[in-house]
Order: C-alpha cells, then sequence, then structure tokens
C-alpha cells in the first residue's frame, strides 16, 4: 500500500506536493509518491508494508496447588505481526453500522492535531496505506480457573466422595497497542463478533 507522511495541514501543502485526487484537502492523508513523477500508481508507489503471518506463536501454561486449592491460567499471544485495521476503522458512510467513537478526533479546522483524517464520504483516506497497518501483537489470557475441594472430613457423613468449588475466565484480559474494541484475533472483517469475556462458576461431585 501507501506510505502515509501525515495529514495536510493547509491548502498550500496540498498544492505543493502531488495527490491522489484533485479532490484531496486540508484534512486528508498525505501520500508519498515514492519514486517523485508526480502521479500515483501501484507499481512504484506502492511499498510492503508488513505480514499478517505471526512469526512468533506462544503459549504459558501456569499451574500450582496449594492444600486444597489449585490453580490454573493459560496465557496465548503472537508477535511480529501486522493488522489491516482499514475495514475494522475506517468510518461508515452508510448506514451499514455505528461510527466509532475513536472519530471523534477527526481533523477538523479546530482540531489540526487530530489522530483521524476527515470525514468525508469520498474513498480517498480508505485506500490501502501504512496509516491503517498497526502491530497486531498481543498477549492474552485465555482461561483461567481457581477451585477449592471440601475437606473430606466435611464429606463423611454424605453420599459424596469428593466436591470441588471452582471459577473459570475465558478472555479476561488482553494486552494489545490496538485500539481497545479491536480484537487483535479478528479476521480483516468488519462483521467479525469479538471472543466475549465469560465468568462461570460452578461444583465437580463424585459419588
Amino acid at each position: 500500500g501507501y506510505q502515509v507522511a501525515g495529514i495536510f495541514q493547509t491548502a498550500e501543502q496540498v498544492s505543493q506536493q502531488a495527490v491522489v485526487s484533485q479532490s484531496v484537502a486540508p484534512g486528508d492523508l498525505m501520500y508519498q509518491d515514492r519514486n517523485n513523477d508526480g502521479v500515483f500508481d501501484y507499481a512504484n508507489d506502492f511499498a510492503y508494508l508488513g505480514s499478517n503471518m505471526p512469526r512468533y506463536n506462544y503459549g504459558i501454561n501456569l499451574g500450582a496447588s496449594y492444600k486444597n486449592f489449585d490453580f490454573n491460567a493459560f496465557f496465548q499471544g503472537v508477535a511480529k505481526v501486522d493488522v489491516n485495521t482499514l475495514n475494522l476503522e475506517r468510518a461508515r458512510d452508510t448506514r451499514d453500522g455505528n461510527i466509532r467513537s475513536n472519530w471523534l478526533d477527526s481533523w477538523t479546522p479546530e482540531n489540526t492535531g487530530a489522530e483521524y483524517p476527515r470525514l468525508i464520504n469520498a474513498g480517498i483516506n480508505y485506500l490501502p496505506s501504512s496509516f491503517w497497518v498497526k502491530s497486531g501483537a498481543y498477549l492474552r489470557l485465555k482461561n483461567v480457573s481457581i477451585g477449592y475441594n471440601l475437606p473430606k472430613a466435611l464429606l463423611e457423613k454424605t453420599f459424596i466422595s469428593r466436591l470441588r468449588i471452582f471459577a473459570t475466565g475465558q478472555n479476561l484480559l488482553t494486552f494489545s497497542s490496538l485500539p481497545k474494541d479491536i480484537d487483535p484475533e479478528a479476521p480483516n472483517d468488519n462483521r467479525y463478533y469479538p471472543q466475549v469475556r465469560t465468568v462461570t462458576f460452578g461444583l465437580n461431585a463424585n459419588f
């Protein structure tokens, strides 16, 4: 995709540089004309922006027990991977979905230091570019459980030989540099439903 050098701040900046469209104005992304020929084209101006194939996949299993208590946790993550967030972060220009709250920090003449370009219906800010490519590295607590086995002395006069009380959680914590509402495990699809954080309580009984 294109390399982005920033966001145009003034009409003078726009006039001094090659642009992908005559509709480019202050507040739009500033694409780099890599070969300086004044024309934007895929063959000469596209650059390698990264890979969505993780270089490293890893997992960590932790387990411990003390007297009648037991604890288990599984962490899972990837490193050295890039995510194209264009379909996930772009502002909706139809009624098909809500505009994400991050677009409150879009460029306006009064908010020139905004994180995102100006809100327009045209697609000039939604071309494949480095602006939308972010690190997809993450570490997630996929599963954690803690349990307690009731002492056998308490069960001697019952028909239960073993009783374990437990609580488990899934997807409780995620460490990632991506926006909080983007699941790092999501495919490049704006219709993906993120993984659900769940907590479960229960009993295991042996008779």
